[in-house]
């Protein structure tokens, strides 16, 4: 029997120049205001990608050609940020925060999600990651966004695993 071949998951994470409050507020619009410092991938072998923000025609691409993408606030953030900087259309995704939202319609922190579902207490905070990129130091924005998609990597295999071994 031939196995079934996957297409590649990319697990993302754009990060934004500007805040909310800089660019306006959180409409779509003000959100593709506030520009890309950089975006992050991470494919299931562990690879890492960065992506400047000019760079966003060429992350474009790159997720167009992934079979699937997971990440946080995807759809309404990530994507948002990207159709700021250049022509996009979504590919195949999963928006981790959506799947794990609330009955109430309240929506769960990245890192919240990840304590309670991965059991993980150290998870990299984005200002912190930032803060690195503006003063320049790539090695440390390399480690921050591998350990926080690597962790969103396993809070996406628990999701998988639980949605299969229930159906």
């Amino acid at each position: 029997m031939t196995p079934i071949a996957r297409p590649p998951i990319l697990f993302i994470d754009v990060i934004p120049v500007h805040s909310a409050n800089d660019a306006g507020g959180f409409s779509k619009t003000a959100t593709r205001k506030r520009g890309v410092l950089f975006a992050a991938t991470l494919d299931a072998e562990g690879e890492l990608r960065l992506f400047l923000g000019e760079e966003c025609p060429e992350l474009a691409a790159h997720l167009r050609d992934a079979g699937h993408v997971v990440g946080y606030n995807c759809l309404g953030f990530d994507y948002e940020l990207i159709r700021g900087q250049t022509p996009f259309r979504r590919p195949p995704t999963t928006d981790m925060m959506l799947v794990l939202g609330k009955p109430d319609g309240r929506f769960v922190q990245l890192k919240h999600a990840i304590r309670k579902h991965v059991g993980s207490k150290l998870v990299p905070e984005i200002q912190t990651i930032q803060e690195a990129a503006f003063a320049g130091s790539w090695p440390s924005v390399e480690h921050g966004m591998k350990r926080r998609l690597g962790l969103l990597a396993q809070l996406y295999g628990k999701f998988v695993t639980n949605s299969l071994s229930r159906g």
